[in-house]
């Protein structure tokens, strides 16, 4: 059996579902896994079911090829989050199938192509003062040139949303399940630093997307590398045409203040806090476009 310990919410809970259903089916494993809102995940996933002996995995790393290619008799126990996006490439088509959902209602306007929405995710992040500052919503709105601004959040009483004000935007219902699925709707979409958001992106497929990265915290570099830099932790970049990405987003928190934007290509080393993820960066970025705040 490949058993899967949810931890956190639906954006985070979608990450352990897939990966825990693609090992199933490769294995030839049983699934256990309560389903999520998505119809395919009530499919039951047969297979064997070992429990003589437990291989536990957690935190954020798993090395899949050797998981899959190891036919010891085990339960597979997934305890982590696992948020890199290679993981995940191969198998993406299956992801979408799995989370399809088809016969939503929603009381929008018709979304038009220059349309964009925009996430701004704060719930644990406001009460640490570590979400996303303003200007890279700002600028991410001034590069998308939207027709009309829509807001997907889920702390819509925050007074953090009043930046939002000249921009007269529309918010979406609040429902996690039904916002997520209106996201397929548009054509650009400004992700917040956050799973969810992340999602919307990647199963809606947009023309655009606004990624940023943060300077210090979650999303940032720091959670790119283990401490010694051998392997990377969390990295949700996707090397695709369609996202445009933002380096050095600052947070609420942070004591610096964005005096600009530049290309990341045109970044000195001095730039860049961490020389190997200058390296990583730079090396990584084939098909986007990247900047960096500074």
């Amino acid at each position: 059996m490949v058993k899967v310990d949810y931890l956190g919410r639906l954006g985070n809970n979608m990450f352990q579902y897939a990966l825990g259903r693609y090992l199933a089916e490769e294995m030839g494993y049983e699934l256990g896994a309560y389903p999520l809102p998505f119809a395919a995940t009530k499919e039951k996933v047969d297979g064997n079911v070992f429990s003589e002996a437990i291989q536990q995995i957690g935190l954020f790393h798993i090395d899949v090829p050797a998981v899959i290619g190891n036919h010891t008799n085990r339960m597979v126990l997934l305890h982590g989050f696992f948020q890199n996006y290679k993981y995940y490439e191969p198998f993406m088509d299956r992801i979408r199938k799995w989370y399809e959902y088809s016969g939503f209602d929603h009381t929008l306007p018709e979304i038009r192509k220059d349309d964009v929405l925009i996430y701004v995710r704060l719930g644990d992040y406001a009460d640490q003062n570590m979400h996303l500052a303003f200007p890279f919503y700002e600028t991410a709105i001034k590069m998308s040139a939207p027709g009309r601004t829509f807001i997907s959040t889920d702390s819509k009483d925050h007074p953090f949303l009043r930046n939002f004000i000249p921009y007269n935007p529309i918010f979406l219902s609040g429902d996690s399940l039904l916002d997520l699925v209106t996201a397929r709707l548009f054509k650009k979409i400004v992700l917040s630093c956050s799973t969810f958001s992340w999602w919307a992106a990647v199963l809606g497929r947009p023309e655009q997307v606004y990624f940023p990265i943060a300077d210090k915290g979650l999303w940032s570099p720091d959670t790119m590398y283990a401490a010694n830099g051998s392997r990377v932790q969390q990295d949700l970049r996707i090397d695709e045409p369609n996202y445009v990405y933002f380096y050095n987003c600052a947070i609420v928190s942070s004591e610096r203040k964005d005096a600009g934007l530049i290309p990341l290509s045109e970044a000195h080393p001095e730039h860049f806090y961490l020389q190997k993820f200058s390296q990583h960066a730079l090396q990584f970025h084939q098909k986007t476009k990247a900047y960096w705040f500074i």
